[in-house]
């Protein structure tokens, strides 16, 4: 079984049934691409410069079109002891290096062999979101009534819409609930309705395998609740998700302690706690959501006071889910509704009573790249996909981006775009498509947002350095190399910039579908190389 999630803990599937358990105890021009066919220290950096946000030299340097002596230390890591024996071969292999300000590759292997891409897909998802919908584009969150409220009561419904934000939490819906208030409403006679028709009615991609309530792969909807998880990385939203905190009771032989975040989840979310705490032992504690169901069983057993242990979840209808919590916040704020939380469309002539606009979208790409946020990733690519008359979807979203890449003179021979964040296997991109793109963000107005948001290798401040931020920890390549890394069963890759020793930018991509870490050993070989490189 494939290990995923917070903390290492497995994730692992039921045989013979359908129900998934965790165990979690275990701008100013646009250039078209002109790219043409053709071992880490483990000392620990204690304080390391970063690149800033413009990784371009000089305008007084210039560098030839070729580099033969690059090219033969590069295809020379191949064969080296830089790489364990033996070396991937080229039909599982496609790299690329080239001068990110442009031009032909410097080197290139495989160049054309689209491969599976992992989360590298994300470079091009968020630069189609910056290049479509702008680094200051907001998604936005609504209440609105058809009615005009009397004496406190509203006869008829409350509307709660989105466009798709991903990063909605409790204090969001808590803050709409303030605005009915405010707006002298006490009691509502009729329902909350929930308006996500911004994106289609199908929120799992069937591309990503049988439903798991993993947050890596999110059910996506318009509206979500997206609770703040503590992880290696940070604090991490997950979209559609619940936290499920457990901890061992102070008396042996009661059950865990079970607590969800948000607390309002509870109106939604069900717990069947059948856990037992023991006088002392291991954290033996899974939990399990059969797909469908919104009741989280939790089973095992952990030692009495056993600290706190976190696990995030998906839950089933996001939208309902959010309707849920912002009914709970309704309460709170002192406003009564009597009727349910029911799906519905929004009259074109409700009035507005309170909105909630989310962080421009450079924040949403900034920790969709550093967190590798598969759910974020999902939601761009969908409202990138919406219309004025059709919602945003995958095939309409992944068209667009694929759309997007060729009119901005990217390669995409042989690409095949499944989902946002890269988590299909089906999904089939290049290194030359990769490096096609990231010569080309350099020149667009939007490029530092998208830059800024890449994760910074071998640095200490994980908000800085993302998921690279235990790579080439002590080398050169550190506070210097910004990427995106992916990995996703057999496939790792790497991709981004690179500056090295002479000033000379260097953009890159690393797909290898076999060998692990033969790959990875070879990714940092060729980090390493091209920060010490002269031309």
């Amino acid at each position: 079984m494939s290990a995923l999630g917070i903390g290492g803990a497995a994730l692992s599937l039921l045989a013979g049934c359908a129900v998934q358990r965790y165990s979690p105890s275990a701008g100013p021009s646009t250039p078209q691409s002109s790219l043409s066919t053709p071992g880490t220290p483990s000392a620990v950096a204690t304080s390391v410069s970063v690149q800033p946000s413009s990784p371009a030299p000089s305008p007084t340097v210039t560098f030839a079109a070729a580099d033969p002596a690059l090219a033969a230390k590069l295809a020379g890591l191949l064969t080296t002891a830089a790489t364990p024996k033996p070396a991937p071969v080229p039909s599982v292999l496609s790299v690329v290096v080239a001068d990110a300000s442009g031009g032909a590759p410097l080197y290139a292997k495989g160049a054309e062999a689209a491969l599976i891409p992992a989360s590298t897909q994300k470079v091009l998802t968020t630069m189609a979101a910056l290049s479509i919908l702008g680094p200051q584009y907001r998604f936005s969150t609504t209440v609105s009534a058809a009615a005009t409220p009397a004496d406190g009561v509203l006869t008829g419904d409350l509307y709660l819409q989105g466009d798709g934000d991903p990063t909605t939490d409790e204090a969001d819906y808590a803050a709409l609930a303030s605005a009915v208030s405010a707006a002298g409403i006490k009691r509502v006679t009729g329902s909350v309705i929930v308006d996500a028709s911004a994106f289609d009615d199908v929120d799992y991609n069937d591309n990503w395998g049988s439903p798991f309530p993993n947050v890596s792969r999110p059910p996506v909807e318009a509206l979500t609740v997206s609770p703040a998880t503590v992880s290696r990385l940070g604090s991490v939203r997950h979209v559609g998700s619940v936290e499920v905190s457990y901890a061992g009771a102070a008396t042996e032989g009661k059950p865990a302690v079970v607590t969800l975040k948000p607390a309002s989840a509870s109106a939604y979310v069900k717990i069947d706690n059948k856990s037992k705490t023991t006088k002392a032992g291991r954290n033996l504690i899974s939990l399990a959501r059969a797909p469908g169901s919104n009741t989280i069983t939790v089973t095992g057993s952990l030692a009495v006071a056993n600290p706190a242990v976190v696990w995030p979840m998906t839950v089933e209808n996001p939208a309902l889910y959010a309707g849920a919590v912002f009914k709970s916040a309704l309460a709170s704020a002192g406003v009564t509704v009597k009727g349910a939380v029911v799906r519905g469309t929004k009259p074109a002539d409700a009035t507005q009573l309170g909105a909630h606009q989310s962080a421009p979208l450079s924040q949403i790409v900034h920790d969709t790249l550093k967190e590798s946020n598969n759910g974020y990733a999902e939601h761009l690519v969908k409202a990138l996909g919406r219309t004025p008359t059709s919602p945003g979807s995958w095939a309409s979203g992944t068209a667009r981006v694929r759309d997007w890449l060729s009119s901005s003179g990217i390669p995409t021979d042989g690409i095949v775009l499944l989902d946002g964040s890269g988590f299909s296997g089906g999904n089939r991109v290049s290194a030359r498509t990769l490096v096609g793109a990231l010569q080309y963000a350099r020149g667009q107005a939007w490029f530092n947002a998208f830059y800024d948001g890449l994760p910074v290798a071998g640095v200490d401040d994980v908000d800085v350095a993302g998921t690279l931020a235990k790579r080439l920890v002590g080398t050169p390549a550190a506070g210097n190399l910004r990427a995106k890394t992916g990995t996703l069963n057999v496939s790792r890759s790497l991709a981004g910039y690179v500056t090295g020793a002479d000033g000379r930018p260097y953009a890159f991509a690393i797909i290898g579908n076999d060998k692990l870490s033969s790959v990875l050993a070879y990714e940092d070989a060729v980090a390493i190389l091209l920060a010490t490189w002269r031309s």
